[in-house]
């Protein structure tokens, strides 16, 4: 047996795995333990390891955690196909399924990109979501916008092994949107994006917790008191006035209710974990909890446990051709039946490593003599000029200033919150929240 600490495409071996508890396991008849997950759903392995399944009726390839699978008679390994039934709210067979059953707000679905040899940039499917270099925005850029650098190349495997819920923080190319162009070219860390004008593209401002950023943002009125819990704890909250609490849609709650009750209203609002503790929130004023401005400045900042940038991450290619070529092998058969599955799309075999490989490994759209996988890239306004794609070969991307982004019209833009924190103490439920429209 291979020895894999994150081992993403045969979780039969995870579920032989002995559970945290002791030998508490009992037959799949017998088992009348919830759906939250197997065993213990929050055990490291578990929580860390990523599925692929397979969508019959639209032949997609969606993506979810191990905890994050209900229990059926399913067994649960890469490319077994989800249950349609539960996916739109009910099966009849329950935990009797064959079927996978899995909710549908935990997936994601697995990229498969495409680049354009000529011009580098990514064919249109897919949507990279990522900050500007001062972090005061955050964007939601069509792929069709993006040049291939080492930056999106990591944003996608990061996305296909985690969802929108990882702890890097993508940014665009500062000197790219300084100066026209980066001389770093595909090896830049960062995201090209080619559009000079991106007042098209879908946008959240960002709360940052510092002092002189937090004198631009919108704040509650001064005549209300707001009663602030910490997250996930008993305690019996906080009160401050409400000019210290920034405008959220959490705090726009709390000042309707308070307004309804004419006093400290009885439902308990929590700080935003990652306004006060990270001292950024990227949903900005579209955040669910409340940002106090006094509790964030006196809060040392969170120090992130391990590697959290993709901007400091060592990268060691001998170590990572032989993670590439050991990853093949053993998804070879997983690589060949979505390959049939998605056609015109290429699968990417690096699905366990959190550090690509960029140009050994050549993941993302040529093959081994260069040429491109896929057909020629068609339309888009944006592309740059032909007498600007021998210096984009040598440069890595150039900003087109010609005109503004126009998104296309079957760009469907996803909703802001993350497919694994769903947790919201306004609603009665999780389900209720992802069935609200924003």
């Amino acid at each position: 047996m291979q020895g894999n600490s994150n081992n993403n495409t045969n979780s039969a071996r995870v579920r032989k795995s002995p559970s945290p508890g002791g030998s508490r396991r009992t037959s799949p008849g017998s088992n009348r333990r919830t759906s939250a997950g197997r065993r213990s759903p929050n055990s490291y392995i578990e929580r860390t390891t990523t599925v692929r399944f397979v969508q019959a009726s639209t032949r997609r390839i969606l993506c979810t955690k191990l905890n994050r699978v209900q229990r059926t008679k399913c067994k649960i390994e890469d490319n077994v196909i989800l249950c349609e039934n539960f996916l739109k709210g009910h099966c009849e067979s329950g935990s009797s399924c064959m079927l996978a059953h899995v909710p549908n707000h935990y997936l994601w679905e697995f990229l498969t990109p495409r680049v354009d040899p000529i011009t580098y940039l990514y064919h249109p499917g897919f949507n990279i979501r990522c900050y500007t270099p001062n972090m005061d925005a955050y964007y939601d850029i069509p792929s069709e916008c993006v040049l291939q650098t080492h930056g999106s190349d990591r944003y996608i495997m990061q996305f296909n092994d985690n969802g929108d819920n990882f702890r890097e923080k993508y940014r665009l190319c500062d000197t790219l949107l300084s100066t026209g162009h980066c001389s770093n070219g595909l090896k830049c860390e960062y995201v090209h994006c080619c559009v000079a004008d991106m007042s098209s593209f879908p946008c959240i401002r960002t709360h940052i917790a510092d002092s002189e950023a937090v004198k631009n943002y919108e704040r509650l009125p001064n005549n209300i008191m707001v009663r602030v819990f910490q997250p996930n704890s008993g305690d019996e909250g906080q009160e401050f006035p409400g000019n210290d609490v920034l405008r959220t849609a959490g705090a726009t709650q709390y000042e309707e209710a308070y307004n309804r009750e004419g006093n400290v209203p009885s439902v308990k609002m929590q700080h935003c974990a990652h306004f006060q503790n990270k001292k950024l929130c990227r949903l900005g004023d579209g955040c669910r909890f409340l940002h106090v401005v006094s509790m964030a400045l006196s809060t040392p900042m969170e120090e992130e446990s391990g590697d959290t940038s993709p901007y400091q991450t060592p990268v060691d290619k001998d170590n990572m051709k032989q993670q590439f070529a050991a990853q093949a092998n053993k998804n070879n058969a997983a690589y060949l039946a979505a390959t049939v599955m998605i056609d015109g799309m290429m699968e990417n075999p690096v699905n366990n490593s959190l550090t690509p490989y960029y140009l050994a490994a050549n993941p993302i759209g040529y093959d081994c003599g260069g040429s491109k996988t896929s057909s020629t890239m068609t339309s888009p306004s944006i592309l740059p000029s032909a007498s600007a794609n021998a210096e984009m070969m040598q440069m890595g991307g150039v900003l087109n200033n010609a005109a503004t982004a126009v998104l296309p019209k079957d760009v469907q833009i996803g909703d802001r919150r993350s497919p694994v924190r769903r947790h919201n103490p306004y609603l009665s439920s999780s389900i209720e929240m992802d069935n609200k429209t924003d």
